[in-house]
C-alpha cells in the first residue's frame, strides 16, 4: 500500500548488472527497499511511492526537454513545435512543410521511445500511442499514425 514494485526490462539495465551493484544502489538510493535481479535480466524494484513520484516526475521532465528541444533543430528543421499530452500517448507535431520527410520518421520512431519509457517506468500500459503531423499554415492533418489500428 505504501511502496510500489515495478519491474524494468533487461534492455533498460544493460547486460552486466549483478546483485551486488543492485544491493549496492539500495543502500545508496533513498527510497529504494530493494532490487531482485530476475532470471531473465530483468529488475524488480521495491519503492516507496514518493520515490517512484519523483522518479517519474525526472523522466518527465527529461521528456519534455527533449520534447522541447526538438522543433527547429539541425536534424528536425521543418518541426514547429511537438505538443503531448499527459501520458505521452497522443503527440501533435506541427510542421512548417507540407510533406513529412525521412526526418520526420525517425521523429515517429522517437516518440513511441518516449511514450515506451514513460510508461515502463510509471509501472503503466502505454496503450495506443496516436501521433498527428499538422501543416502550420492550414491546420490540416497530414499524416496520422497509431501504430496498434
Amino acid at each position: 500500500m505504501f511502496d510500489v514494485t515495478l519491474t524494468l526490462p533487461s534492455d533498460f539495465l544493460g547486460e552486466n548488472v549483478t546483485q551486488e551493484q543492485l544491493g549496492q544502489e539500495v543502500q545508496e538510493e533513498e527510497g529504494l527497499k530493494s532490487a531482485v535481479l530476475n532470471e531473465d535480466g530483468s529488475v524488480t524494484y521495491v519503492m516507496t511511492k514518493t520515490r517512484h513520484a519523483e522518479m517519474v516526475n525526472e523522466i518527465r521532465a527529461s521528456i519534455d526537454e527533449e520534447l522541447s528541444a526538438l522543433p527547429g533543430s539541425e536534424e528536425y528543421p521543418t518541426v514547429v513545435r511537438i505538443e503531448a499530452n499527459e501520458d505521452y500517448t497522443s503527440y501533435k507535431v506541427v510542421l512548417n512543410t507540407e510533406e513529412p520527410g525521412l526526418s520526420e520518421g525517425l521523429l515517429e520512431v522517437s516518440l513511441f521511445l518516449y511514450s515506451g519509457i514513460y510508461h515502463v517506468f510509471n509501472g503503466t500500459a502505454p496503450g495506443n500511442v496516436r501521433l498527428q503531423f499538422v501543416n502550420e499554415a492550414t491546420g490540416a492533418v497530414i499524416r496520422e499514425d497509431n501504430p496498434l489500428t
